[in-house]
Order: C-alpha cells, then sequence, then structure tokens
C-alpha cells in the first residue's frame, strides 16, 4: 500500500513476507525491533523498517547456517517429500518453510546424498538470471 511514496503492509502482510506469526510480528513492532506507522486505522509497518528486518534476519540465517563456503546466497533449508528416479536421472522436491524446491540431479548423486522422503536438506539456488516483479 502506498502513502506519500511510502510503502506499508498490514502487520498479516509483513508477517507472511518474514515467514512469522502475526503475534511475532506485533512482539517485534512492541520491542521495537519492527517500526510501525502511526495514524488512523489498524497498525501498519514501513516497508523500509521491514525490508531492514528481512535483511537482518536472512543474514542471522546465513551465518547460522552451513560449514560449507560457497557464493551461492540463497539457502532455503527444507525436508524432502520426494524423490523420482528416472534412469539416469531424479527430481527431488523438497518443502522449505512455505515454499514447494524442486532439483533435478543425477540418480547417481540423489543416492549418494542419501535424499530420500523425511531427509532435512537445504537447497541451495545460484542462478544467472532472476525475475522479480511487484505484487
Amino acid at each position: 500500500m502506498r502513502k506519500n511514496d511510502a510503502v506499508e503492509y498490514r502487520i498479516s502482510e509483513a508477517a507472511r513476507l518474514l515467514n512469522v506469526s502475526d503475534d511475532t510480528a506485533r512482539r517485534w513492532v512492541a520491542s521495537g525491533r519492527l517500526e510501525a506507522v502511526s495514524g488512523d486505522g489498524p497498525l501498519r509497518i514501513d516497508g523500509r523498517s521491514l525490508a531492514r528486518l528481512a535483511e537482518s534476519l536472512a543474514t542471522e540465517a546465513a551465518s547460522v547456517g552451513s560449514e560449507l563456503t560457497t557464493s551461492a546466497r540463497n539457502r532455503f533449508a527444507g525436508i524432502v517429500i520426494d524423490v523420482q528416479r528416472d534412469g539416469v536421472m531424479a527430481r527431488v522436491d523438497l518443502v522449505c518453510g512455505p515454499n514447494r524446491v524442486v532439483s533435478l540431479m543425477t540418480a547417481e548423486a540423489a543416492d549418494e546424498l542419501g535424499l530420500a522422503p523425511g531427509v532435512a536438506a537445504t537447497a541451495v539456488v545460484k542462478a544467472t538470471t532472476v525475475t522479480v516483479q511487484p505484487r
């Protein structure tokens, strides 16, 4: 929602974008970790504040992450829900929070990694092109 060129979000929208509950977002507002915009009507979150917190959370998650060193920054921790092997290739489906990630790899690699439904895994995404559209 735009107001005077400032982007503002409802608590529920901000919580969804941060992948936390509405209650957590409200606690972060109360503690000052997330900046709310005062005004008439329901509480709204300043878009710049939301972006800073999202970046901070991503940095925290990355620092906790893996012992591996890689230039890939897009890491999604999740759980394998399906592995389909077809000769030489395998399709591995993961659920990472609210997202579903599908990876194609050799069946040999899937076997060596021990990928099977129920196995915790991290999808590491590195792409040369990413298209982003505003909602």
